[in-house]
């Protein structure tokens, strides 16, 4: 599980894309169950961390943006945008420069564009 934690760090470090070369079906259960003991850790020590931002009033959990939408578009609207627009934009982001990933900087350009819009 180490060696998993640490493949995993290092690809966070630098996202590209490779094909996994072994395709033993043993090996990939095992990275599978590795990677969701990783998730699940990881969940369990966000989750504390989230409450006692809530908790301490940084965020107030109560109010959200989605609710004045709710209120101010239409059904149909709604509609649209979550089920046409938000996934092409999605996938035309963070899918539409997948062919271009052998070049290492093309595969960092969604993250850092997402990172950009949360600042």
């Amino acid at each position: 599980m180490k060696n998993t934690f640490r493949e995993l760090i290092t690809y966070l470090k630098n996202p590209v894309l490779e094909k996994d070369k072994n395709s033993n079906l043993s090996y990939r259960f095992t990275k599978f169950i590795h990677l969701l003991i990783i998730c699940i850790l990881t969940s369990g020590i966000l989750m504390p961390l989230f409450y006692l931002i809530e908790y301490l009033g940084l965020i107030d959990m109560e109010k959200h943006a989605m609710e004045e939408m709710m209120k101010t578009l239409s059904k149909p609207m709604i509609f649209f945008f979550a089920v046409v627009l938000a996934p092409l934009i999605e996938e035309l982001i963070f899918r539409g420069q997948l062919p271009y990933s052998k070049i290492k900087h093309h595969i960092k350009l969604p993250f850092t564009l997402l990172l950009l819009y949360l600042d």
